[in-house]
């Protein structure tokens, strides 16, 4: 028969294997939520980023349409298919001779995604010396926030032609 001090030394051993199993996995669960809070604090960084930097693309965008450097847009852009080329040229000059310089923004709203990473979109509706327009653009990021503008899309009622809407390679 096994004594009584053996079914204690057994028993407090057991209670301490499962304390220790129980704190591991609280430690671990503890680790794993804060590596989780870390690597979403990353992502929310990331996305800042992308949104500041897609501010500026756009802004740039309107400074190089107001100067009619549209081969600047078009290398900013990746360029347009080249049988798009004389295609897009011809449109954003027809563009900028109905709507006239820019102006200002009126409202704005970007969205930044973490899936896919590096994908932003945004919707402006801007003031030009010809009237109101709305544009759309897609953002790509790669290479730790090197930006390219993916496509364009402008309208506006005051026009003929009332879109231009290209994507870039």
């Amino acid at each position: 028969m096994i004594n009584r001090n053996a079914l204690k030394w057994i028993a407090g051993a057991a209670l301490a294997a499962v304390l220790v199993g129980a704190s591991l996995r609280m430690v671990s669960r503890h680790r794993q939520e804060k590596a989780h809070e870390a690597f979403g604090r990353y992502l929310q960084a990331q996305i800042e980023q992308q949104k500041t930097a897609s501010i500026e693309a756009i802004a740039r965008f309107h400074q190089q349409f107001n100067e009619q450097k549209f081969d600047e847009i078009a290398a900013s852009a990746g360029r347009p298919r080249p049988q798009d080329r004389q295609r897009w040229l011809e449109s954003m000059r027809n563009l900028r001779g109905g709507l006239g310089a820019f102006q200002s923004v009126k409202s704005s709203q970007i969205t930044c995604y973490s899936e896919p990473p590096g994908l932003c979109t945004a919707s402006y509706v801007c003031e030009y010396e010809g009237g109101e327009a709305t544009e759309h653009f897609a953002l790509e990021f790669r290479e730790n926030l090197l930006i390219q503008l993916t496509s364009v899309d402008l309208r506006s009622p005051h026009l003929p032609y009332s879109s231009v809407d290209f994507e870039f390679d």
